[in-house]
């Protein structure tokens, strides 16, 4: 993915199941730019640079939701986002993406299910929520 400035920053292997059409960086500040991905079906999808530290702990929440959330359908919610209508996908996602749908259903817990998650993950609660906060509003500046 290139930066703002053109600047090759990361480079990952991205399998999206649809013929990409367009990739349109949008800088958001000097320091903040986001890639929004356009599809030939309409579809938008949207990668975000994160810290390191930011990662961790986002991709931490999210294996720990995984387990902690209820089924859908008798699949996990990762399981789930993966099943088509012919089955599962061919190309399912990788272990480095992270799903803010997943990510974002820590916010709707009650507090004692919420300090729960957070004690496993030997993280605080307002840490967790702060990482959170501050990926949506990088996201919502876009729009």
């Amino acid at each position: 993915m290139k930066s703002c400035s053109g600047n090759v920053v990361r480079q990952a292997d991205f399998h999206l199941a649809s013929q990409i059409t367009s990739i349109l960086p949008i800088s958001l500040s000097d320091e903040q730019c986001i890639n929004v991905i356009l599809t030939a079906e309409g579809a938008m999808g949207v990668f975000l640079f994160v810290t390191g530290e930011e990662y961790t702990k986002l991709s931490s929440l999210q294996k720990r939701l995984i387990e902690a959330l209820p089924q859908n359908a008798a699949l996990n919610n990762f399981n789930f986002r993966k099943y088509v209508s012919d089955g599962m996908m061919k190309y399912p996602r990788r272990k480095g993406v992270l799903d803010m749908g997943i990510i974002r259903k820590y916010l709707m817990l009650s507090t004692q299910e919420q300090e729960d998650i957070a004690k496993s993950l030997d993280l605080e609660t307002k840490e967790i929520t702060e990482v959170i906060s501050r990926t949506d509003k990088l996201l919502y500046k876009m729009f």
